[in-house]
């Protein structure tokens, strides 16, 4: 004979919410008929719809503004901090470009003074060389003039021979001034194209820091827009 729906509801019944946890039961409902109504299961089945209805509205609730907000907050610190390591550096390179341009200020004045010094010193050298060009001119025109025994002309001709050896040596000292004046005009040549190349890359900079400037008065207007949207 089969088993009545009866009987076997008898035999198998499902435990409640309130069998699950009978201390509780008795704390959170002392009177014996709401315990009943527990133990039947209408309050857990209720129970169990509501925290179903919780979890679903969670799972597709979007993230929390105040997340986003802070991650803009962080954003807006970090764009900060670079924008003050660049201002930094940028100060550092305008102090080395002022000792630069201080220095080469300096070296073209000293070469400048080379090159006057140079110059008269030439001038000086081509008299040298015409009071000689003249003195041996005379010495082969009108030698009996000029002397009174061979050992006269002998002796003149040694002094002449002693002026073009001291007029060579000038001229040769002069040479090594010019080959040195010329090196410090290449160094000096070199240096301004340094002081150059950095004061357009200060340029650069500054530009670059005139951006960042903008970009982080954008990026707060925009958290400022946030927070009064959060509020």
């Amino acid at each position: 004979m089969p088993i009545s729906n009866e009987e076997l509801g008898s035999t198998f019944v499902r435990p409640t919410w309130g069998d699950k946890f009978p201390a509780l039961l008795r704390l959170l409902f002392p009177t014996e008929w709401f315990r009943e109504f527990v133990r039947g299961g209408v309050v857990e089945g209720v129970l169990r719809m509501i925290l179903r209805r919780a979890k679903a509205k969670s799972a597709i609730e979007p993230a929390e503004p105040k997340q986003g907000l802070e991650e803009k907050k962080l954003e807006l610190l970090n764009h900060r901090q670079k924008l003050v390591d660049q201002q930094h550096e940028l100060l550092r390179q305008g102090q080395e470009l002022a000792e630069l341009t201080t220095h080469l200020a300096s070296q073209e004045r000293m070469l400048t003074g080379m090159k006057k010094d140079l110059a008269e010193s030439l001038l000086v050298l081509a008299k040298q060389k015409d009071e000689l060009a003249v003195q041996e001119v005379q010495l082969m025109i009108e030698p009996l003039g000029l002397v009174q025994s061979d050992q006269e002309l002998a002796e003149l001709q040694l002094t002449l021979e002693e002026q073009r050896l001291l007029l060579a040596e000038g001229q040769h000292a002069l040479v090594v001034r010019d080959c040195e004046l010329a090196e410090q005009l290449h160094d000096l040549a070199k240096q301004r194209l340094r002081v150059e190349d950095l004061r357009l890359k200060v340029a650069r900079d500054d530009l670059a820091v005139r951006k960042m400037v903008v970009d982080l008065e954008r990026m707060i207007a925009q958290l400022s827009d946030a927070e009064e949207s959060v509020v």
